[in-house]
Protein backbone atom coordinates (compact mmCIF):
# COMPACT_ATOMS: atom_id res chain seq x y z
CA UNK A 1 0.00 0.00 0.00
CA UNK A 2 0.95 3.36 -0.55
CA UNK A 3 3.10 5.04 1.82
CA UNK A 4 2.52 8.10 3.70
CA UNK A 5 3.18 9.96 6.47
CA UNK A 6 0.19 10.03 9.14
CA UNK A 7 -2.62 12.44 8.54
CA UNK A 8 -5.57 12.66 10.91
CA UNK A 9 -8.95 13.58 9.15
CA UNK A 10 -11.88 14.42 11.86
CA UNK A 11 -15.93 14.22 11.17
CA UNK A 12 -17.13 16.48 13.84
CA UNK A 13 -20.94 17.68 14.10
CA UNK A 14 -24.22 16.87 16.40
CA UNK A 15 -25.66 13.36 16.63
CA UNK A 16 -27.79 12.45 13.58
CA UNK A 17 -25.83 14.20 11.12
CA UNK A 18 -23.92 11.18 9.38
CA UNK A 19 -20.73 11.67 10.04
CA UNK A 20 -20.45 8.41 11.46
CA UNK A 21 -21.61 6.91 7.53
CA UNK A 22 -19.63 9.37 6.05
CA UNK A 23 -16.66 8.50 7.59
CA UNK A 24 -16.38 5.22 6.95
CA UNK A 25 -17.57 5.21 3.67
CA UNK A 26 -14.35 7.25 2.84
CA UNK A 27 -12.29 4.78 5.29
CA UNK A 28 -13.32 2.03 2.67
CA UNK A 29 -12.55 4.29 -0.70
CA UNK A 30 -9.50 5.50 0.40
CA UNK A 31 -8.11 1.46 0.90
CA UNK A 32 -9.76 0.85 -2.73
CA UNK A 33 -6.99 3.51 -3.43
CA UNK A 34 -4.15 1.51 -1.85
CA UNK A 35 -3.92 3.94 1.10
CA UNK A 36 -3.84 2.49 4.56
CA UNK A 37 -7.00 4.50 6.37
CA UNK A 38 -7.79 3.43 9.46
CA UNK A 39 -11.52 4.25 11.00
CA UNK A 40 -11.53 5.43 14.61
CA UNK A 41 -14.60 6.32 16.81
CA UNK A 42 -13.36 9.10 19.42
CA UNK A 43 -16.21 9.51 20.92
CA UNK A 44 -15.72 9.56 24.89
CA UNK A 45 -16.95 6.57 26.91
CA UNK A 46 -15.70 6.21 30.65
CA UNK A 47 -12.88 4.03 30.67
CA UNK A 48 -10.69 5.01 33.91
CA UNK A 49 -13.68 6.73 35.71
CA UNK A 50 -15.73 3.99 35.22
CA UNK A 51 -16.68 3.26 38.69
CA UNK A 52 -17.12 6.94 39.65
CA UNK A 53 -19.74 7.55 37.19
CA UNK A 54 -21.43 4.34 37.96
CA UNK A 55 -21.58 5.31 41.48
CA UNK A 56 -22.83 8.60 40.42
CA UNK A 57 -25.46 6.70 38.20
CA UNK A 58 -26.68 4.58 40.59
CA UNK A 59 -26.83 7.72 43.42
CA UNK A 60 -28.08 10.54 41.31
CA UNK A 61 -29.39 9.23 37.99
CA UNK A 62 -30.32 6.02 38.71
CA UNK A 63 -30.06 4.27 35.77
CA UNK A 64 -32.07 6.68 33.76
CA UNK A 65 -30.85 9.94 31.25
CA UNK A 66 -29.69 12.70 32.54
CA UNK A 67 -32.14 14.67 30.40
CA UNK A 68 -35.51 12.26 30.88
CA UNK A 69 -36.41 12.13 34.52
CA UNK A 70 -36.16 14.46 38.03
CA UNK A 71 -32.99 12.82 39.54
CA UNK A 72 -31.20 13.44 36.34
CA UNK A 73 -32.19 17.06 36.57
CA UNK A 74 -30.95 16.96 39.44
CA UNK A 75 -27.60 15.47 39.22
CA UNK A 76 -27.11 18.34 36.27
CA UNK A 77 -27.47 20.83 38.77
CA UNK A 78 -25.27 19.86 41.31
CA UNK A 79 -22.65 19.24 38.06
CA UNK A 80 -23.06 22.91 37.30
CA UNK A 81 -21.62 23.75 40.66
CA UNK A 82 -18.60 25.55 39.35
CA UNK A 83 -16.24 23.50 42.07
CA UNK A 84 -17.69 20.17 41.23
CA UNK A 85 -18.16 20.80 37.35
CA UNK A 86 -14.46 21.86 37.14
CA UNK A 87 -13.61 18.53 38.96
CA UNK A 88 -15.91 16.35 36.66
CA UNK A 89 -14.51 18.49 33.64
CA UNK A 90 -10.79 17.80 34.33
CA UNK A 91 -11.29 14.25 34.95
CA UNK A 92 -12.81 13.51 31.83
CA UNK A 93 -10.29 15.85 29.95
CA UNK A 94 -7.47 13.35 31.60
CA UNK A 95 -9.42 10.15 31.21
CA UNK A 96 -10.27 11.33 27.32
CA UNK A 97 -6.70 12.12 26.51
CA UNK A 98 -5.30 8.77 27.84
CA UNK A 99 -7.83 6.93 25.79
CA UNK A 100 -7.06 9.02 22.25
CA UNK A 101 -3.13 8.80 22.69
CA UNK A 102 -3.54 4.97 22.42
CA UNK A 103 -6.02 5.70 19.68
CA UNK A 104 -4.72 8.60 17.82
CA UNK A 105 -1.54 10.05 18.70
CA UNK A 106 0.73 6.71 18.70
CA UNK A 107 -0.70 5.36 15.16
CA UNK A 108 -0.40 8.78 13.73
CA UNK A 109 3.20 8.49 15.20
CA UNK A 110 3.67 5.42 12.84
CA UNK A 111 2.51 6.94 9.48
CA UNK A 112 -1.08 6.04 9.82
CA UNK A 113 -3.80 7.36 8.00
CA UNK A 114 -6.52 8.27 10.68
CA UNK A 115 -10.34 8.77 9.64
CA UNK A 116 -11.50 10.04 12.84
CA UNK A 117 -15.45 10.02 13.96
CA UNK A 118 -15.93 12.90 16.73
CA UNK A 119 -13.00 14.50 18.28
CA UNK A 120 -12.07 17.11 20.80
CA UNK A 121 -14.43 19.46 19.76
CA UNK A 122 -17.42 17.21 20.33
CA UNK A 123 -16.16 16.85 23.94
CA UNK A 124 -15.91 20.53 24.84
CA UNK A 125 -19.02 21.34 22.99
CA UNK A 126 -20.97 19.29 25.07
CA UNK A 127 -18.90 20.96 27.84
CA UNK A 128 -20.25 24.12 26.81
CA UNK A 129 -23.79 23.15 27.12
CA UNK A 130 -23.71 21.02 30.02
CA UNK A 131 -21.64 23.38 32.26
CA UNK A 132 -22.33 26.64 31.10
CA UNK A 133 -19.12 27.36 29.49
CA UNK A 134 -18.45 30.86 28.09
CA UNK A 135 -17.03 30.75 24.34
CA UNK A 136 -13.90 32.10 25.95
CA UNK A 137 -13.17 29.22 28.46
CA UNK A 138 -14.14 27.16 25.33
CA UNK A 139 -11.33 28.01 23.13
CA UNK A 140 -8.90 27.87 26.46
CA UNK A 141 -10.25 24.57 26.47
CA UNK A 142 -9.70 23.80 22.93
CA UNK A 143 -6.28 24.71 22.83
CA UNK A 144 -5.14 23.16 25.80
CA UNK A 145 -6.37 20.36 24.86
CA UNK A 146 -4.51 20.55 20.96
CA UNK A 147 -1.20 21.24 23.55
CA UNK A 148 -1.49 17.90 24.07
CA UNK A 149 -3.91 15.72 21.54
CA UNK A 150 -2.72 16.30 17.88
CA UNK A 151 -4.38 18.57 15.60
CA UNK A 152 -6.35 17.30 12.31
CA UNK A 153 -5.14 18.12 9.06
CA UNK A 154 -8.65 18.51 8.25
CA UNK A 155 -11.82 18.70 9.73
CA UNK A 156 -15.50 17.85 8.04
CA UNK A 157 -18.51 19.72 10.01
CA UNK A 158 -21.50 17.62 8.61
CA UNK A 159 -24.42 19.79 9.30
CA UNK A 160 -27.80 19.19 9.37
CA UNK A 161 -30.51 20.98 11.11
CA UNK A 162 -31.91 19.08 14.69
CA UNK A 163 -35.85 18.62 12.97
CA UNK A 164 -33.48 16.44 10.85
CA UNK A 165 -30.96 14.72 13.13
CA UNK A 166 -33.85 14.50 15.71
CA UNK A 167 -35.57 11.95 13.23
CA UNK A 168 -32.34 10.01 12.05
CA UNK A 169 -32.08 8.23 15.67
CA UNK A 170 -34.25 7.21 18.23
CA UNK A 171 -32.06 8.20 21.50
CA UNK A 172 -31.59 11.66 21.33
CA UNK A 173 -32.88 13.29 24.57
CA UNK A 174 -34.79 16.73 22.31
CA UNK A 175 -34.68 19.25 19.48
CA UNK A 176 -33.19 21.56 22.23
CA UNK A 177 -30.52 19.27 22.70
CA UNK A 178 -29.51 19.30 19.41
CA UNK A 179 -30.20 22.61 18.20
CA UNK A 180 -27.72 24.34 21.38
CA UNK A 181 -24.93 21.96 20.11
CA UNK A 182 -25.34 22.50 16.67
CA UNK A 183 -24.80 26.59 17.15
CA UNK A 184 -22.10 26.09 18.57
CA UNK A 185 -20.77 24.12 16.11
CA UNK A 186 -21.61 26.49 13.29
CA UNK A 187 -19.94 29.59 15.40
CA UNK A 188 -16.47 27.64 15.73
CA UNK A 189 -16.50 26.28 12.12
CA UNK A 190 -13.99 29.40 10.50
CA UNK A 191 -12.01 29.92 13.21
CA UNK A 192 -11.02 26.23 13.13
CA UNK A 193 -10.69 26.21 9.65
CA UNK A 194 -13.92 23.27 9.65
CA UNK A 195 -15.57 22.48 5.93
CA UNK A 196 -18.72 22.66 5.92
CA UNK A 197 -20.79 19.52 4.41
CA UNK A 198 -24.05 19.73 3.53
CA UNK A 199 -25.19 16.51 5.62
CA UNK A 200 -28.56 15.95 3.92
CA UNK A 201 -26.85 16.10 0.32
CA UNK A 202 -27.27 12.87 -1.18
CA UNK A 203 -24.73 10.49 -0.05
CA UNK A 204 -23.39 9.93 -3.56
CA UNK A 205 -22.57 13.65 -3.99
CA UNK A 206 -20.86 14.21 -0.37
CA UNK A 207 -18.60 11.25 -1.21
CA UNK A 208 -17.51 12.64 -4.14
CA UNK A 209 -16.99 16.08 -2.89
CA UNK A 210 -14.89 14.28 0.34
CA UNK A 211 -12.68 12.09 -2.31
CA UNK A 212 -11.92 15.35 -4.00
CA UNK A 213 -10.87 16.99 -0.87
CA UNK A 214 -9.02 13.91 0.70
CA UNK A 215 -6.92 13.10 -2.62
CA UNK A 216 -5.85 16.65 -2.42
CA UNK A 217 -4.99 16.83 0.83
CA UNK A 218 -3.17 13.98 0.19
CA UNK A 219 -1.22 14.37 -3.22
CA UNK A 220 -2.75 12.27 -5.09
Amino acid sequence: MTKIKGILIVFTGIDGSGKTTLAKNLTLTLRKNNINAKYVYNTYRPLLLLPAISLARITLLRGKHMYNNPEGKRAQKIIRNRAVSNLYMYLVIFDYCFQTFFKVKIPLMFGKILICDRYVYDLVINFVAELDLSVKEMKKLLAKLFYVLPKPDMVFLVDVNEEVAYKRKSDIPSKEFLAIRRSIYLSIANQYEMEVLDGTKMLEKLQKDLKGAIFKCLRL
